[in-house]
């Protein structure tokens, strides 16, 4: 007498992949889970879109290097920073502190490096000169028949606008 095993093939379910074993395993799985068969497809769909998404992004990341290069170049920096780092997440606290401190100084000297960068929006500075001639310029105690000097030349003041502008006169400049 010959018994079947739980490794005979006898003692296995059979499993096709005709639509009939699908249905009938839906069946099952539906009278086992207490499920409908329009909630397992939901399901199915739900575990599918998991999947595609997940290989989108496993794609995505993989991709974005090729994709843009420059954003992805490592400095000599991260290189060095890369080479000493342990791969595992198991690291002790004097090391996590240690790389802190190593991001804490790289922080640091991109921050000068960008200070000592000039800016293009940026004007020169106001020379001296230019500074005394605005403030005198703004001065609320002139009166008509001042003399101004400026970095521009001598003036005699003839008045205001309406706005607060001075009405000026070029002194002729001495020979």
């Amino acid at each position: 007498m010959h018994h079947a095993s739980a490794t005979s093939p006898s003692a296995r379910p059979h499993c096709s992949t005709g639509k009939g074993t699908h249905r009938h395993l839906d069946a099952v799985t539906a009278i086992v889970t207490g499920m409908s068969a329009a909630q397992m497809a939901r399901d199915r769909v739900a575990q599918s879109i998991d999947v595609i998404r997940s290989c989108l992004l496993i794609l995505i990341g993989l991709a974005l290097p090729a994709l843009m290069p420059a954003a992805y170049a490592e400095t000599p920096d991260q290189t060095e920073a890369a080479e000493t780092v342990p791969l595992d997440s198991a690291i002790s606290r004097e090391a996590w502190k240690e790389r802190i401190r190593q991001a804490r100084q790289r922080a640091e000297r991109a921050r000068r490096d960008a200070a000592a960068r000039p800016r293009e929006t940026d004007l020169p500075a106001p020379s001296p000169d230019d500074l005394a001639t605005e403030r005198i310029l703004r001065d609320e105690t002139l009166q008509v028949g001042d003399v101004i000097v400026t970095n521009k030349g001598a003036f005699v003041l003839r008045g205001r606008e309406a706005a607060g502008q001075l009405i000026l006169e070029a002194l002729p400049s001495p020979r």
